[in-house]
């Protein structure tokens, strides 16, 4: 078994205690010692979300109104986040 590298300690703890490390992963890797499983570290600068008002099916009858009639109809909220 390959030796764990000390700067995945966090990673590996953060991972376990999403529960993202159970017997269920073991069709894809083999716990987090494989050596084909890689992790990628994203810092982001900013941020922007839109948040639908509305259930999918709602939001779908919402977009057959709006191509109907012609008139924009407002589906989500959004803005940025402050990270």
């Amino acid at each position: 078994m390959q030796k764990l590298d000390p700067e995945l300690a966090p990673l590996q703890a953060y991972l376990g205690a999403l529960g993202m490390t159970g017997k269920t992963d073991d069709a894809w890797f083999e716990g987090l010692e494989d050596p084909n499983l890689t992790a990628i570290k994203v810092v982001p600068i900013d941020s922007h979300d839109w948040d639908a008002k509305s259930n999918c099916l709602i939001s779908m009858a919402k977009i057959g109104i709006a191509a109907i009639t012609g008139k924009q109809s407002n589906l989500a909220e959004e803005g940025d986040l402050i990270l």
